[in-house]
């Protein structure tokens, strides 16, 4: 089995510790205890942090390559599991602490991680609209063709200048570039801009954000970005797109990319609610809950107009979660669906099967599902009372150990957070001196 997964996993990341890292202290990101994203880490436990854990609400996951996040509904950031780790020649290793200016809390957090390296880019949206990135990605060495987009390595958090000191609600981003919205549903990008995902009419890096030009001037609520395309919803329910097309991810028939914002054909004109750009497909959910995909489906077959996805029983889906070919749907009644890759039994299935309809996921003690997060070989769900499962390939990313598990289990993170304080209380007492009789 083990080797299995690690065939599957193409040597996307070194296999680290199961560390909990805690970027969140006293003070947010204290300067003593918080550990850059993008290195190798540890865990720094107290009393406290243990407090605010078990006292949190709202809980938001976010899952990744190998790795996945909690925000708690204080701004509270807590990782887990593997994050990628410099593995370049000179085995140079950042660890650096990192905080957000006057101790802001955070909002969002994006990690995305280049396959088949640990070169990644992270990405973290504070509440009061800022931006700040960090990233491990030394472009001028090992990826020339993205010099020029405003990203250099660095071990410490910038903040990104955004034009106006427009306050952004939301971003996305992709391995080189960012798509940043903001509150007065204006769209920004900067980054690189190959395959025109940037949508300013050229391909052309940017190091500076450049205010992306919807036609007819339509606002908009939310954004996403795979790696070379990109897509904006407005406040009317259309969908407009830019970029990589050689799928069909853009819906529009042809296999042309596009360097503007085009307006996708949706079936019935319906209006859509809900978007996910994910590698080289897109999927979108109707305001009747209704789903429609496009571009590569699993089978590595391209669609290239939205089609309906059939859910049982019809029912509505109100949030969707993609990753590695693989799709989470959450229904307005709390159950979820999954299907796809299946890779490493992240949908919580049956491990030999790659179903090619939306399948149910078992949730364990019939518990009601708020949030749903699928990452490269796992997937966490957060209940409505704000508890978290997670099924999958546990390279740490559940605080368990590194096995598979068939189905959701529920993830203590009380617990782990418990033992790592008793631990390291153990071994400051060992260090200390004994008294001789």
């Amino acid at each position: 089995m083990q080797d299995r997964m690690q065939k599957e996993n193409a040597g996307a990341f070194g296999l680290l510790s199961s560390d909990l890292i805690h970027y969140t202290t006293d003070s947010y990101l204290n300067k003593k205890e918080a550990v850059a994203l993008g290195s190798t880490c540890r865990f720094f436990a107290t009393n406290q942090n243990l407090l605010k854990l078990k006292k949190s609400k709202h809980k938001k996951v976010f899952t990744y390559s190998g790795c996945s996040f909690i925000l708690n509904g204080h701004g509270h950031l807590y990782g887990i599991g593997v994050l990628p780790r410099y593995l370049i020649a000179d085995k140079t290793v950042l660890c650096t602490p990192i905080t957000l200016p006057n101790q802001i809390p955070i909002r969002e957090i994006i990690h995305y991680t280049i396959m088949s390296s640990d070169q990644s880019n992270t990405v973290i949206l504070a509440t009061d609209g800022t931006v700040y990135n960090i990233n491990n990605i030394d472009f001028s060495r090992y990826f020339p063709r993205f010099l020029n987009c405003g990203y250099q390595a660095n071990s410490k958090l910038t903040l990104i200048s955004v034009p106006e000191n427009k306050r952004i609600k939301q971003v996305a981003a992709g391995f080189a570039h960012m798509i940043a919205l903001a509150e007065d549903g204006t769209v920004y990008g900067h980054g690189s801009n190959e395959h025109g995902h940037l949508g300013l009419n050229d391909q052309i890096n940017r190091c500076e954000f450049n205010l992306i030009r919807v036609p007819e001037n339509h606002p908009i609520k939310e954004v996403a970005t795979s790696n070379r395309h990109t897509l904006m919803l407005a406040n009317n329910g259309t969908v407009y797109g830019c970029g990589e097309n050689n799928r069909g991810q853009l819906g529009l028939v042809c296999r042309e990319n596009q360097l503007t914002p085009t307006l996708l054909p949706i079936p019935d004109d319906k209006p859509i609610k809900y978007i996910i750009a994910e590698n080289e497909s897109t999927i979108l959910i109707a305001e009747d809950g209704s789903v429609y995909c496009c571009g590569c489906n699993h089978n590595h077959e391209s669609i290239l107009t939205p089609q309906q996805l059939h859910v049982p029983d019809n029912k509505p889906i109100k949030q969707a979660t993609a990753f590695n070919n693989s799709l989470v749907l959450l229904a307005s009644d709390g159950t979820i669906y999954g299907c796809g890759f299946n890779s490493c039994n992240s949908l919580g299935l049956n491990p030999n099967i790659r179903p090619s309809s939306p399948q149910v996921i078992p949730i364990p003690e019939n518990k009601c599902i708020k949030q749903v997060s699928l990452g490269l070989h796992h997937l966490l769900v957060v209940t409505e009372d704000d508890l978290i499962f997670g099924c999958g390939a546990l390279y740490g990313q559940l605080v368990l150990s590194n096995t598979l598990t068939e189905s959701l289990v529920p993830i203590d993170f009380e617990l782990v957070l418990q033992e790592q304080i008793n631990n390291e209380e153990q071994q400051r007492l060992s260090k200390e001196p004994r008294l001789k009789l």
